[in-house]
Order: structure tokens, then C-alpha cells, then sequence
């Protein structure tokens, strides 16, 4: 299709651009002239395309006045200004704006005209949105300013709420040709980096019509920007991670396979490749909030002999900061919530040696791999137990981890028994239940103490005596809080009496033991 005027048009072009041009130079035109331009604008661009821009131009213009009367709007009504802020007239802003978008929209079932007006909208939402930055929009939003935040303000104007509409239309014409898909998904990227971190609101709107293609994209942009940051800082990886933690909010399946998938295609690309990528997504992962929790629902597909035995590989030949993964999975682990038991019992099951082969028990399971996951262990539950001691002076608020954990602390302390935990393992274990007992109170700790009573290991009762020995300096009458629950829960059975007396005759050899000394 011909996009170019045709020879015999020329006379009735001539009239158009007369009438257009007699339509702008009126001071000032009237409103209702607004679709005549319009209709004007629309006959030249296809028919002379030497002034396209011109016209795009004056209809950008148009959305750029009418966002900055709203942006003004906004600003006056938060500063209290209510004489200002009655003059404003979304509605008619609204109405205005709309003669033009519709004319756009008659044009779009052309692809080419998809791809001309997207790029349009795109570049003129970059601009707009980048007016935030200005001071006059300072009381607006602020450097923490989340992307819903900013949703929810420019969703509110009528220049960029309509913008946003063709640009979803064009998309809707061309989703079916995926090189089409490319170039408008590759010039949002590119807005993105010019315009960020304003742009992040519009990138994560356009992802709900097309999440997976935004998600993959996003992924290798924000790497990008992660292993050759540009002299400005790394604006587009921050980006990235602020639109993928929006998208996996509202697009969870969606978004945990492209994540899995990015994370396993890693794992096959060279080592200091794979690396990098792995640290690179661990690091968006830290700096979002639904991105954890989706990822750590599906373990198996990130914890697998397979896997991470490549990744060990992979950071041993490209020397790699090792501790720096160590501290960054640890960080993340802090943040877990209904999947902390599954996630750190499949840590520990690494670290004990219980997983030593893959599936099929063909591979066997790299020492470095049990090496850092014993660490991952140690310093988690040193994490947790720095913040039992600072959530007693009010210094942090306990971590979602340990209010998991001391809801299921009794089929934590059960898996010492079910799984013939050996004394490394129960030695772990009881590191993470001290941290139960310290914040869970007097009761969570007693609960914990009667669990370990009832179980038929004899050498858990040093483990048994340690927290009991920590816990009594702050909870004085825990000893008697322990007899009476065991005798109101009538468990006076052969074990329970067996662990009772030996810790007695424990408790009696100390102290003599110290008498002596």
C-alpha cells in the first residue's frame, strides 16, 4: 500500500494544506476547529510525507499543553490552592484530545500507520513524563516514588491516559507479526533509557498487554546496563528491576517462567557469561518485593543437583565473587515468606548431604556446592539471630523468614527426627530455633523445648540444654513453665522421662564440673 501522494491528488492536497494552515495561523483557533485539523492533519500526513512530522508536531503539542495544565492542576490542588485548581477542565481537555486520538485510531488497521503512531506516542510519553523531574512537579513525587505511584498519577490526565491507548491499539494490530512486536518493544527500551527512571510506569502498563515479550526484553536490557553501566549510573538496570517487580505483581505465572527460564538459560552460556547473568538476577531479585516469592514457589526448578553444580562451575572458572553471592542469596532468604520452611530445609538437605546425586543418580553433587550451602546456612541464622537481639531493644522489626519460621517451628524441630538428622545437621537447626524462641516468646520457646523432649535422640540434649540455658536469662520461669506443660499435656512417657532424667544428671555433672573448678 502507497503511503505518498499520488499525482492526480495534487489539487485537492493544495486545498488541504491551505485549509490547514488557515485552521493554525487563526490567534487563538477555535476549539471546535479541533476536528476539522484534525481531519486536515490526517489527509497530509498520508498524502504528503514530507510533512508528517510537522503535523505529529502540532498534535504533540497539543498533549504536551494539556499535560501540563493537568500537571499544574495536581500541583496547585496539593499546595492547597483551590481558586487554581477549580479552572482546570479535565472533561474538556478530555473531549478536546479525544478528536485527535480517534482520528489516529481510524488509521491504525494499517500496520504501517500502527508503527508511525506508536513511536509517536512513545517518544511523546517519554517527554512528558519526564516533566516529574522538574521542580515544578516536585510536590507530585519523590525519589522513592513507586511505579504505581506514578500509574496512578498519569493515568489520571487525559493527554497520556489517551496516549497510552493508541500506543495498546497500535500494539493490538501488529501482535500477530512478531517482527513488528520487536520494533515497537525495542523502541519502549529505548524510551526507557532516555527517559528513566520517568518512563518505568509506562513500560510496566504496555507489559500487561504483552508480558512476556516485556519481561524478556526487560531481563536483557537490564543485564545489559548491569555489566557495562553507562557513566549516569546504572538508571536503566534500576529501571528494569522496578518494572519487572510491577509485572511479576501482576503477571506471577507469566512471570516466574520467563525468570526460571532466563536463569536456566544462563546457566548453559560460558562460564564468565553465566556468571554475571546469575549475579545479575539474583541482584534485580534483591531489589524487588514480589519477585522472591513467585520465584521460591517452584524450588525444584532453582535448586537441583544439575543446576547448581553448574553455577559453582561457572563462578570457580570466572573467580567470581563467591561470598558476594553467599551475601546477596542470604539477603533474599531474609525476605521469604510462606516458602521459608521449603526453601531452607532444601538448603539444608544440600548442606547435610542428604541431596548428593541428581535424579537420576548420574551426577554427583559438587563439594563446593555443600561447602556454600553450609555457609548460606551459618549466616543466615546469624542474620536471624542479630535480628531477635535487635527487635528486643525495637532496633528492626523481625524479618518475614522468622515469623515463618516460628509458625512452623514444631515441623522444624521434627525433621531432626524424621530425617535421622545427624549433630552437624542438629546443630543448624537449633541456631534457627533459637531465633524462634528468642522472638516467639516464653511460649514458643517452651513448645520448642517439649518438641525436643518428645524425640528419641539422646544426643539433642546438649542442643536442649544450650537454648534452654540462653533462653532462661530472659525468660526467668521458663523451667517452670516447662514442667507444668508437661504435665498438662499428659506426655509422661518412657522417652520424655528418659530425656528428663539425662538432662538432670547433664545439668548436676555442670555443675559440679564448675564447683570444681
Amino acid at each position: 500500500m502507497s503511503h505518498s501522494v499520488a499525482a492526480g491528488e495534487q489539487v485537492s492536497l493544495d486545498a488541504v494544506v491551505k485549509k490547514f494552515t488557515s485552521l493554525l495561523s487563526a490567534t487563538p483557533y477555535k476549539e471546535h476547529d479541533i476536528k476539522a485539523i484534525t481531519n486536515a492533519g490526517l489527509t497530509l500526513m498520508k498524502q504528503l510525507p514530507v510533512g508528517r512530522n510537522a503535523v505529529l508536531s502540532y498534535f504533540g503539542q497539543r498533549f504536551d499543553e494539556a499535560a501540563n495544565r493537568y500537571l499544574q492542576y495536581r500541583v496547585d490542588k496539593v499546595k492547597g490552592d483551590v481558586f487554581s485548581a477549580n479552572q482546570y477542565n479535565e472533561q474538556a481537555a478530555y473531549e478536546s484530545l479525544s478528536l485527535i486520538s480517534n482520528g489516529f485510531l481510524s488509521l491504525i488497521t494499517d500496520p504501517y500507520w500502527s508503527l508511525q503512531f506508536s513511536q509517536w506516542a512513545i517518544d511523546l510519553l517519554g517527554h512528558i513524563s519526564k516533566k516529574l523531574n522538574s521542580s515544578n512537579a516536585a510536590p507530585l513525587v519523590t525519589s522513592t516514588s513507586t511505579v504505581e505511584e506514578k500509574l496512578e498519577l498519569w493515568m489520571g490526565c487525559s493527554a497520556t491516559k489517551l496516549l497510552i491507548e493508541i500506543i495498546t491499539s497500535c500494539f493490538s494490530v501488529v501482535v500477530d507479526k512478531p517482527s513488528s512486536v520487536d520494533v515497537c518493544v525495542d523502541k519502549i527500551l529505548e524510551a526507557s533509557i532516555q527517559y528513566s527512571p520517568h518512563f518505568d510506569w509506562v513500560v510496566a502498563h504496555l507489559g500487561s498487554c504483552f508480558p512476556k515479550t516485556i519481561i524478556d526484553r526487560v531481563l536483557i536490557a537490564g543485564y545489559k546496563d548491569f555489566i557495562s553501566p553507562s557513566p549516569q549510573g546504572s538508571s536503566k538496570f534500576s529501571s528494569a528491576a522496578a518494572i519487572l517487580n510491577y509485572l511479576s505483581g501482576q503477571h506471577k505465572t507469566t512471570a516466574r517462567n520467563c525468570i526460571i527460564s532466563y536463569y536456566q538459560n544462563a546457566l548453559n552460556q560460558p562460564p564468565p557469561t553465566a556468571a554475571s547473568a546469575v549475579t545479575f538476577l539474583l541482584n534485580t531479585l534483591s531489589l524487588s518485593n514480589t519477585m522472591v516469592p513467585i520465584i521460591t514457589s517452584d524450588i525444584g526448578a532453582i535448586i537441583n543437583v544439575q543446576m547448581l553444580n553448574k553455577l559453582a562451575a561457572h563462578y570457580l572458572v570466572g573467580a567470581h565473587d563467591f561470598c558476594s553471592l553467599i551475601h546477596i542469596v542470604v539477603h533474599l532468604l531474609l525476605r521469604l515468606e510462606q516458602s521459608s520452611l521449603v526453601v531452607i530445609n532444601a538448603i539444608l538437605d544440600l548442606a547435610c548431604g542428604r541431596i548428593n546425586t541428581d535424579s537420576c543418580g548420574h551426577q554427583p553433587l559438587l563439594g563446593e556446592v555443600q561447602t556454600a550451602a553450609q555457609h548460606i546456612l551459618s549466616k543466615l541464622s546469624n542474620e536471624l539471630l542479630k535480628v531477635t537481639i535487635c527487635c528486643r531493644v525495637n532496633i528492626v522489626t523481625p524479618t518475614s523468614t522468622l515469623k515463618h519460621l516460628i509458625l512452623g517451628q514444631r515441623s522444624f524441630v521434627r525433621r531432626l527426627h524424621l530425617t535421622k538428622a545427624n549433630e552437624h545437621e542438629a546443630r543448624i537447626v537449633t541456631r534457627f530455633l533459637l531465633a524462634c524462641g528468642w522472638r516467639g516468646g516464653v511460649t514458643t520457646a517452651v513448645d520448642i523445648l517439649m518438641e525436643y523432649l518428645s524425640l528419641d535422640r539422646t544426643w539433642l540434649l546438649p542442643s536442649f540444654c544450650d537454648m534452654l540455658q540462653q533462653w532462661s536469662v530472659k525468660y526467668i520461669a521458663i523451667e517452670e513453665n516447662l514442667t507444668h506443660k508437661i504435665f498438662a499435656s499428659n506426655m509422661i512417657d518412657r522417652t520424655v522421662l528418659s530425656n528428663l532424667l539425662a538432662y538432670v544428671n547433664l545439668k548436676l555433672f555442670v555443675g559440679m564440673r564448675n564447683q570444681g573448678r
